[in-house]
């Protein structure tokens, strides 16, 4: 069998600035909108399980994947170079911050402000972007849309079906479908979202809700094979391949061959949600829960209140 090569562009961002004489001290919540109580829906592109939308940079557009795994937003640098000189000038660089991918692997990379960051008719000022070069093999795109404009208290509703995003700062706008959905309290590690899912009857495993990852489920290898020592019979009759495989986790990382299981997991339960017959695999970084989440209902996330609410499709 031919090795599989995995790559996963999530970035998990620690948020502290590595400062020195070149580079200033930078306040990450600086940052503001240029309205209050809006609601802005917005057209979303749902692409190999990816989702996307336009943005616009300081007046130039661009496209860019939504993205819950990676704590603040990016721009690469192959998108800077396409629009010359003018996209490039009117970037300040602001400081420089320490990034952390899935595996633990890290780069500082330049921070830059965007004077004007639009999204739908909603202006981000002072909006900071990481400055990073895409790497070979992933999707195409300008940038990343990242979960710290979620974190500032806004809730998103994302309809893969419908091809729709609604972003907006009013509290109780969606509390009817949230109120009729499954929801699950999510806690903030290195600024971005973990949930608790039941991937076996008696496994509670934390995984990060990481729409850059395209798979619906993925499982720390480390993970799964304690809770096979504990349930071996459970986890075999699960067990659809295992296989030496080249895998890249994490964009920083570099590709390395372990074992690699494939799962064909009975239920997949999310709250009292259970979805069945769902396709997952182990991987060396955390677990996570991936945007092919979104092809099996509307996602909601409440960043004032810490929930996201999976709602069905019908």
């Amino acid at each position: 069998m031919k090795p599989l090569i995995i790559f996963i562009t999530s970035i998990l961002c620690l948020l502290a600035l590595e400062t020195d004489a070149q580079s200033e001290t930078y306040n990450l919540k600086r940052f503001s909108f240029s309205q209050s109580d809006f609601a802005d829906t917005i057209p979303l592109e749902w692409t190999a399980s990816k989702a996307f939308v336009i943005v616009e940079v300081n007046g130039q557009r661009m496209r860019f994947m939504i993205d819950t795994g990676s704590s603040m937003s990016v721009i690469y640098e192959q998108a800077i170079a396409s629009r010359g000189d003018q996209l490039r000038q009117s970037l300040n660089t602001t400081g420089v911050i320490t990034m952390h991918d899935a595996l633990g692997a890290t780069t500082k990379v330049d921070v830059v402000e965007a004077a004007s960051f639009k999204i739908g008719k909603t202006a981000v000022e002072h909006y900071p972007l990481t400055v990073m070069r895409r790497a070979v093999g992933t999707v195409r795109c300008d940038g990343i849309l990242g979960f710290d404009i979620i974190n500032r208290g806004l809730t998103v509703r994302l309809d893969t079906r419908a091809r729709q995003l609604v972003l907006t700062d009013r509290p109780k706008l969606m509390a009817k479908e949230q109120k009729a959905g499954h929801t699950l309290r999510y806690t903030l590690h290195r600024y971005i979202p973990y949930i608790m899912l039941q991937p076996f009857d008696t496994m509670d495993e934390e995984m990060a809700f990481d729409t850059g990852c395209s798979f619906i489920c993925l499982i720390n290898a480390d993970r799964l094979r304690n809770y096979e020592y504990i349930r071996p019979h459970e986890v075999s009759e699960q067990v659809s391949e295992r296989n030496q495989e080249l895998v890249l986790v994490g964009s920083l990382s570099n590709d390395t061959t372990r074992e690699t299981t494939l799962l064909h997991l009975q239920t997949l339960r999310w709250k009292k949600h259970e979805m069945n017959d769902i396709e997952a695999q182990t991987t060396m970084g955390r677990s996570r829960v991936g945007a092919a989440m979104m092809e099996r209902g509307v996602v909601i996330i409440d960043g004032m209140r810490r929930r996201i609410t999976l709602c069905p499709y019908l």
